[in-house]
């Protein structure tokens, strides 16, 4: 029958290695570690396991130097370098050749930042845990302006909206050609005139006529308008002006010959 051997019966060093494992408290140059454990340990064979207590935090990709066996970095299991924290206690294990590997890593992290974040909020990173910066804008809305507005950088719950506009008065402008009845119409516009200024050049009898007009929304607005005449020529000119629901208007002059019309059309 085999004997067993008790505690007791070991020597200290064989007890604390049965007890604690490889283990020991690290020093540092940089991120450069080094920690003694078991004299025994003369050789790095392949999965052998170390503990270690971390002395100060690593600010880059850290190596550990065993018993004076050489440094060799140490890296998490997906190839990334540790990160080690002061207080931490990591175990880690010789990969049989380039690598102590970081045992009982957690899950992987990705690529968010502070800013990526919701502000009250924290995220696992590399470095630890982070807190959100993310502003918090809820249900913004937005109104509407004649020039651009920004949109504040941050979080939108998704009840936010942009308020509705509510356009000024249109308004619409070009020239026209009245023909030989002197007639002509207003036609194409994208909403239904109230007002309609129209001005109008043309040669009678001895010297140049102007006339500046304006005619107000009448389901059959007609008016006799005094115009501006030269040497004895009648004043009064008849209009007669139809404004319809689509926008179209159509507009008679008592003139008696061809002249351009400029014209102004202002929503009712």
């Amino acid at each position: 029958m085999t004997k067993r051997i008790t505690l007791q019966e070991m020597d200290e060093s064989t007890v604390a290695l049965i007890k604690t494992g490889l283990f020991g408290t690290t020093n540092n140059s940089g991120n450069a570690y080094s920690v003694t454990v078991s004299s025994d340990i003369t050789k790095l064979e392949p999965g052998l396991p170390i503990r270690i207590l971390i002395n100060v935090d690593s600010t880059g990709a850290p190596t550990l130097n065993v018993n004076g066996l050489g440094a060799k970095p140490v890296l998490k299991s997906n190839g990334n370098a540790a990160n080690f924290k002061l207080g931490g206690l990591y175990t880690v294990a010789w990969n049989g050749s380039t690598a102590f590997i970081l045992q009982g890593e957690g899950g992987e992290y990705g690529t968010a930042t502070a800013a990526d974040v919701l502000a009250g909020k924290t995220i696992g990173t590399d470095s630890g845990i982070v807190s959100g910066s993310m502003v918090n804008q809820g249900a913004k809305v937005l109104t509407p302006s004649t020039s651009n507005v920004p949109i504040p950088a941050g979080y939108y719950n998704g009840s936010g909206y942009v308020a509705a506009y509510t356009p000024g008065k249109r308004f619409a402008r070009g020239i026209a050609t009245t023909d030989s009845y002197s007639h002509f119409a207003v036609t194409g516009l994208a909403f239904k005139p109230g007002t309609i200024i129209f001005e109008m050049d043309s040669v009678v009898g001895y010297g140049a006529v102007f006339n500046v007009h304006a005619i107000t929304n009448s389901p059959t607005a007609s008016q006799s308008i005094m115009g501006f005449y030269y040497e004895g020529h009648n004043p009064f000119i008849h209009y007669v002006a139809q404004f319809n629901s689509n926008g179209a208007v159509g507009i008679v002059t008592g003139w008696g010959s061809m002249m351009n019309v400029r014209w102004m059309a202002f929503e009712e």
